[in-house]
């Protein structure tokens, strides 16, 4: 049976001495949020029977624009009900003052060195939104406070946010295992997200030229384009549309770094439909410099 608890303290009755893995979302679930359920399941399933939490909170310090905070959508009663269906165990839903109230877990100070030496933080998403990352990891190292889990669910689409979570798990979180989970795509190719279901069919249809330059990429990259080649792959198709607008398409290391070897790397981008921020990204095998 699933139980919505709001406060720490109905947190901690409700997971009492039992091993965890948490899966943080802000809500407006979606099957994407399901593949992060499946994972979490089959994680706890290999580790005695560990409960699945999933927290819901909309995090206000990632947000530099407060319009974008205010229209965030928030139902937790459909969130809920899905969360149920899939088969979580515990929904932790807190307020504001529940995450932020205390003494933080990891100071502002420690959080913004880890940034500043990562050398990814600012590059990409990092330039497109300043601050944000600092907002997601004081937000995740708070969650992880709370629930103390043994491993965490992250999807793969927010690459870059993955790293850092990485990076703050290694440096500063140690007990908590990072679980990277492939991008949910849906029959379009299109990897779902709530940000979605703020485009209308004829958006839609627009912004479906994002997985077909992905493919274009990865096909460049199969046949021994370098990154460079890769790139200009990924662009030709975007720029083939006016109605979308890239702000970046790169490709990177493990480190979402920009990368100049062979070997295991990654496209990434960011790209605007009708108003609408899409990020997504493909894995790739460079045979090229």
């Amino acid at each position: 049976m699933t139980r919505l608890v709001h406060t720490r303290g109905d947190l901690a009755s409700a997971l009492a001495n039992n091993s965890r893995v948490l899966i943080p979302t802000m809500g407006a679930l979606h099957l994407g949020h399901k593949s992060l359920v499946e994972s979490a399941k089959a994680y706890a399933a290999n580790h005695d029977g560990a409960l699945v939490v999933m927290s819901i909170f909309v995090n206000p310090l990632q947000f530099q624009d407060s319009h974008d905070l205010e229209v965030y959508p928030r139902d937790l009663v459909t969130d809920s009900a899905l969360a149920t269906e899939w088969g979580v165990d515990v929904i932790w839903a807190p307020s504001e003052a529940d995450i932020y109230g205390g003494d933080a877990p990891v100071s502002q100070e420690r959080l913004q060195t880890l940034l500043t030496g990562s050398q990814t933080a600012d590059i990409l998403e990092g330039a497109s939104r300043p601050g944000h990352f600092l907002g997601v990891l004081t937000a995740v190292s708070c969650l992880f406070d709370a629930v103390r889990p043994q491993a965490a669910c992250f999807g793969e689409k927010d690459f870059q946010q993955l790293v850092l979570v990485r990076m703050l798990a290694s440096s500063l979180v140690p007990n908590v295992e990072i679980l990277a989970v492939p991008t949910s795509r849906d029959e379009w190719g299109m990897a779902r997200s709530s940000r979605l279901g703020r485009l209308d069919e004829g958006g839609l249809s627009k912004a479906r030229v994002i997985p077909t330059a992905l493919a274009a990429g990865v096909e460049a990259a199969r046949d021994g384009s370098n990154a460079a080649g890769v790139k200009a792959a990924v662009l030709g198709e975007l720029d083939a549309k006016p109605a979308v607008r890239p702000e970046y398409v790169e490709v990177v290391d493990d480190a979402c770094l920009p990368i100049n070897a062979v070997g295991p790397a990654r496209i990434v981008l960011a790209a605007q439909v009708d108003g609408v921020r899409i990020i997504d990204n493909q894995p790739i095998d460079l045979k090229a410099i």
